[in-house]
């Protein structure tokens, strides 16, 4: 049997154990490396998916900011260009409305007549004398009210209501009421009816003009006809500033709106107030028209009567 002198065999157990670490520490490392390679790999797979999906999100979000700055765009352009029209349609309808009052100043002469003349003792003579309504018809100032009417059909103001104010409206049918009441009051005084006066009402008119200039309501009831022409400059003046304030956009208040509706309700009044039958007047001269009636053909069957 062979001996193994105690060195080698020390020697051995030595080189043995060396390896053995050498071997342990080399699997350790090699393990290691192995796994920190694989997660290595995983670490860069889904930082790359990680980038990926960072790179879409921002390609969708940018896709959608573009998509809603699109649609914002469009919308504000089509506002923009809905409140472009619905100005320059505002500015037409201004433009409507005083070429309204245009034609109707031209109806101004009764008015001022009637600012000029004792109502009551011209109702007197006017009742008996043939001489003191041919007067009458010659201060009327040779008016021709059916062009006058042919002409406010051309501009239909009614159709204009829509795109004015409120206001504007009620301001240009009190004008409109003021004016061919005037009218239609030296009209009846030159009809040949006995005692006109009885067929004329002025509590209306006289309600209406304070209405829309309250702070000359004392003189309008002390000077009836005889103040109205002196204020219809004061009302286009008036509608002048409120077509104005129309135009700059100012906004509608609760207040304009209530006093409006007013106007109009002491314009109705006015508009659709006719004279009795005289009794016992058969064959004497036609009675006059109402507003209503002169103002018929030019407005259209829905529209408030101005």
């Amino acid at each position: 049997m062979v001996t193994i002198p105690d060195w080698a065999a020390a020697g051995i157990v030595a080189i043995l154990g060396g390896a053995g670490l050498f071997a342990k520490t080399w699997i350790k490392t090699t393990a290691e490396g192995s796994a920190r390679q694989v997660f290595d790999k995983e670490i860069e797979k889904v930082k790359s998916d990680f980038r990926r999906g960072e790179e879409r999100l921002k390609a969708d979000l940018q896709r959608r900011e573009s998509e809603l700055t699109s649609l914002r765009d469009g919308a504000l352009s089509g506002r923009a260009n809905r409140a472009a029209l619905l100005d320059q349609r505002r500015l037409q309808a201004a433009e409507k409305v005083w070429e309204g009052v245009g034609v109707l100043s031209r109806m101004r002469m009764p008015a001022k007549t009637l600012s000029m003349l004792n109502i009551e003792a011209v109702s007197k003579d006017a009742g008996t004398s043939a001489e003191a309504r041919e007067v009458l018809k010659k201060l009327m100032g040779g008016i021709d009210v059916n062009h006058i009417v042919e002409q406010m059909k051309g501009i239909r103001v009614d159709y204009e209501r829509p795109f004015i104010t409120p206001m504007v409206w009620a301001l240009y049918s009190g004008y409109s009421a003021i004016i061919l009441g005037g009218y239609i009051v030296l009209h009846t005084l030159t009809s040949g009816l006995k005692d006109p006066m009885k067929y004329i009402n002025t509590e209306y008119s006289i309600e209406l003009l304070g209405k829309i200039l309250p702070h000359q309501s004392d003189n309008i009831k002390k000077f009836h006809y005889g103040i109205f022409y002196l204020l219809l400059d004061e009302i286009e003046e008036k509608l002048l500033v409120e077509l104005n304030a129309m135009l700059e956009g100012v906004e509608v208040d609760e207040n304009s709106v209530k006093r409006a509706a007013e106007i109009l309700e002491a314009v109705n009044k006015v508009s659709r107030a006719g004279p009795a039958t005289q009794p016992g007047s058969e064959g004497a001269a036609a009675m006059p028209p109402t507003i209503a009636d002169m103002l018929k053909p030019t407005i259209s069957q829905d529209a408030t009567l101005p």
